[in-house]
């Protein structure tokens, strides 16, 4: 009779522990952090401002020319407030040719708040550069 009762209370906390888990573990539909959400820019928008909180990522992406040598680099990044972190990446479609576009990217990272004028310029004098001001969010 005591082993009924036993093995009753051990079924009986088993479910309870694996009902707490199953309800007390985080929705995957939550919303994200701040520091995880990346804002994408390209060339259609220079010339704008962009508000990034403290811990987020800024990717720009810019448009290659035809030429091997056409690639972007960046010009101006005044103050301290953003890291580029990562790139320039060059981007390819599948099959590309050098007569098909590709993309450059380029990643920053914001690590203290305060206003940053950020300027891309691509290595030939004609090509329009990209202007962004980053403020707080």
């Amino acid at each position: 009779m005591y082993k009924r009762i036993l093995r009753q209370c051990g079924l009986l906390a088993g479910f309870t522990l694996l009902a707490l888990f199953i309800f007390a573990a985080p929705s995957s539909s939550t919303e994200r952090p701040v520091s995880k959400v990346q804002i994408r820019v390209n060339i259609m928008d220079t010339g704008q401002t962009v508000a990034l909180a403290v811990g987020q990522r800024l990717i720009v992406t810019v448009p290659l020319a035809r030429y091997d040598d056409a690639t972007w680099r960046v010009v101006k990044n005044s103050g301290p407030g953003l890291k580029l972190i990562a790139g320039p990446d060059t981007r390819r479609p599948k099959g590309w040719t050098p007569f098909t576009r590709s993309s450059q990217v380029f990643y920053f990272l914001r690590e203290v708040p305060g206003t940053v004028n950020l300027v891309l310029e691509q290595n030939y004098a004609s090509a329009k550069p990209m202007v962004l001001k980053v403020v707080d969010r």
